[in-house]
């Protein structure tokens, strides 16, 4: 089931009676900040368990060719950086004259989608723009009357969450994901591999009304 609410502005869904991680329901809250530049996703899940904790965890994504001051906002990819660590470690060892093998042959993991249907942030530090549509002013411009009630069935003008996304990392998100995770009752070495994977996370949206 999926609503909007707030006056059109955010977007909520229910995921019920799934069987992983014990069983338990997710809720997700979308909504766009940074003029539209920024989709936030708050996902949560429920659990079935008495006395079990939420899990919980909230996304930031910045929109493909967004920009902020004079530049647009870049993130490495994830094996150009291990690629650069594997460079500074043999450097390293050749300095110190150590001549035996590297040790890149340490096992790798695969992590598939542990999020199941959870919809995928934190504040980023680095972008400090937080307006939020000028829902008022789209109404007015447009002689647009609103649904009445508090749950719609459209968005309101203006509000659209479609584009392509890509996940904004912070050390606050990473801490933020890992206690998800560990919430969802995933083991630390899958935790592990997930926190440092997630960093090329990409989300397409298309929005459709009716």
């Amino acid at each position: 089931a999926s609503w909007w609410e707030e006056g059109g502005t955010v977007h909520k869904s229910w995921v019920v009676g799934g069987k992983k991680y014990g069983g338990g329901d997710f809720e997700n809250r979308r909504y766009l900040m940074d003029d539209g530049n920024i989709l936030v996703c708050e996902s949560t899940f429920h659990p079935n368990e008495e006395g079990r904790e939420k899990a919980r965890v909230t996304w930031r994504f910045l929109r493909e060719g967004a920009v902020y001051g004079d530049a647009a906002v870049e993130f490495p990819n994830i094996f150009d950086v291990f690629g650069s660590e594997e460079e500074k470690k043999k450097k390293t060892k050749t300095k110190e004259g150590d001549s035996g093998a590297s040790s890149s042959s340490e096992p790798r993991m695969i992590v598939g989608d542990i999020l199941d249907d959870a919809t995928t942030s934190e504040e980023a530090n680095e972008l400090d723009g937080t307006s939020k549509l000028d829902i008022e002013a789209e109404i007015e411009r447009e002689s647009w009357v609103p649904p009445s009630g508090e749950r719609w069935a459209i968005a309101a003008p203006g509000v659209d969450l479609s584009g392509k996304w890509k996940l904004i990392i912070t050390e606050k998100f990473k801490e933020e994901y890992d206690e998800f995770l560990k919430s969802l009752g995933q083991p630390l070495i899958v935790r592990g591999a997930a926190v440092v994977l997630i960093g090329n996370t990409r989300e397409e949206t298309t929005q459709t009304e009716g």
